[in-house]
């Protein structure tokens, strides 16, 4: 592989790493699963706010960036903070996985996209494993409740949905414009959604923790990954990102928190990379 392959699987593990490690930090946070996702992205949304600067939005594309930025940016990190009050920060990055198959799906119904022999089976290992935790939340094997693994799920499955919609944005708009709209969508949608439950604002060292994470976990890592879909494609790019998440997430919460690590956790992890590697052979697309 030649020196842009490797920047771009370094770019991809570095932001699969960033990303990974939000199911892990926030866990050590106390504030509102809508407060964590209102300061988040309202802060990566700052951040990135110079490249707003002269944006224009066609006609056609608003209801495309208003679901990005609803779903993506709000729906989603409401989903995954919620269901981390009721999964550990091991099971939540393994379930996350299935944002890629659920992207998959999305893609060939909508995107008329088209997956092969190696393509299905690297899925097929990423559905595996997270069935595979949610079978242990089912049955009390780990920490992790039924619903907490379902809500987990859903925010995987809405990420999924905002991959698909982005996917008809990336070409005509800068990805620093995209991830600064979602993030000021999303936090506002968040923001709302604090109000309207009267939930109390966290207190001002955790509010400075989770605009932090906003900044670095969603602003920096998603900068990484597009910058690395440039140089080595959305299969190796997305390949790199899901195994480092799963494994930063998953041994993150083994080491830092003390979550248990079972055997269904070693065949999870095991499939991820397994999947994670077919995928990776696909050609650049």
């Amino acid at each position: 592989m030649d020196t842009r392959g490797r920047q771009g699987l370094a770019l991809a593990a570095g932001s699969g790493v960033l990303y990974g490690a939000i199911n892990v930090l926030v866990k050590r946070i106390d504030a509102h699963p809508f407060a964590m996702g209102a300061i988040a992205y309202l802060a990566s949304c700052l951040v990135l706010s110079p490249f707003l600067r002269g944006l224009r939005i066609a006609p056609a594309d608003r209801v495309k960036v208003l679901t990005m930025g609803l779903v993506g940016g709000g729906l989603a990190p409401a989903f995954l903070f919620l269901g981390l009050r009721e999964a550990s920060a091991v099971d939540t990055s393994l379930l996350l996985t299935m944002e890629m198959v659920a992207t998959a799906v999305l893609a060939t119904l909508f995107l008329s996209e088209r997956f092969r022999g190696s393509d299905l089976l690297g899925l097929l290992c990423l559905l595996a494993a997270a069935a595979a935790i949610a079978l242990a939340a089912g049955r009390g094997g780990t920490a992790t409740t039924p619903r907490g693994a379902l809500l987990v799920l859903a925010a995987a499955v809405a990420w999924g949905v905002d991959n698909t919609v982005s996917a008809r944005l990336v070409g005509a708009y800068r990805p620093p414009q995209l991830i600064a709209v979602k993030g000021l969508l999303g936090g506002l949608a968040s923001l709302t959604a604090l109000f309207v439950v009267r939930a109390p604002l966290p207190s001002p060292t955790d509010g400075l923790a989770l605009a932090a994470i906003g900044v670095v976990s969603v602003g920096v890592s998603s900068l990484l990954f597009y910058h690395a879909l440039g140089r080595v494609g959305a299969a190796r790019t997305s390949a790199m990102n899901i195994a480092t998440t799963a494994l930063v997430g998953a041994f993150g919460g083994a080491l830092l928190l003390h979550e248990v690590l079972g055997p269904l956790h070693a065949v999870a992890v095991s499939l991820v990379l397994a999947g994670a590697f077919l995928l990776a052979r696909s050609k650049p697309s």
